[in-house]
C-alpha cells in the first residue's frame, strides 16, 4: 500500500515538471538535418513553424564557408550586407530571439545569399519571456529563460529535500 507520504511527494514532484515545461522556449534548428546550406528553401522550413519570443534559431554551417548576418528588410531583399546588425561566422551561431515583429537573417558571403540562403522569420509575442538579450549567444551558454527554469528547480529541489527531512 501507498503512503500518504509517498502520494505527496509524487504530486510535489507532478507539479515541479509542469512548471518547468509550461515556460520552456523551443530551440529550432535552421534548415533541419540540411543546416545553414545553399540547396534549402528556408521559405518553406520557416512556413512549418511558430516562432515565439523566447525562443531560439541555431545556425550550422562550414566556420569559414558561410555566416549568419541578421539584416534589415530592405537588405534582406537585396541580399545586402552594407547594414549588418550583427553577424557571426562561428559555424554555430544561436540567435535568440528577444522581441516580436519580423527577423532577416541572410549568409553575408558573396553569393550565397542571390543562391537561397536566407530566412525570414516571424516571431510572436509570449508571456513570460525576457525583454532584452544579446541576440547572438555562444554555443553552450544559457538564455535568460533557461536560466529562470534552473533556480525554479534549484529552489523547488531544496524546498523539497526540506519537506522530505521534516517527514522522515
Amino acid at each position: 500500500m501507498v503512503s500518504a507520504t509517498c502520494k505527496n511527494l509524487a504530486t510535489i514532484v507532478l507539479i515541479m515538471w509542469c512548471c518547468v515545461t509550461w515556460g520552456s522556449a523551443t530551440v529550432y534548428t535552421v534548415g533541419d538535418s540540411n543546416g545553414w546550406n545553399t540547396g534549402v528553401d528556408y521559405s518553406l522550413w520557416a512556413n512549418g513553424q511558430t516562432f515565439v519570443v523566447g525562443d531560439t534559431l541555431e545556425f550550422n554551417y562550414a566556420s569559414g564557408l558561410h555566416n549568419v548576418d541578421e539584416v534589415s528588410s530592405s537588405d534582406y531583399q537585396s541580399c545586402s550586407t552594407n547594414n549588418v546588425i550583427n553577424s557571426d561566422s562561428s559555424g554555430h551561431t544561436r540567435v535568440f530571439l528577444s522581441s516580436s515583429g519580423r527577423h532577416h537573417f541572410i549568409c553575408g558571403v558573396p553569393g550565397y545569399c542571390n543562391q537561397g540562403m536566407k530566412l525570414a522569420v516571424s516571431v510572436e509575442d509570449a508571456t513570460n519571456t525576457p525583454s532584452t538579450w544579446n541576440s547572438y549567444s555562444p554555443a553552450g551558454v544559457l538564455p535568460p529563460a533557461a536560466l529562470h527554469h534552473f533556480f525554479f528547480v534549484a529552489f523547488a529541489s531544496w524546498s523539497l529535500i526540506k519537506l522530505l527531512a521534516h517527514v522522515f
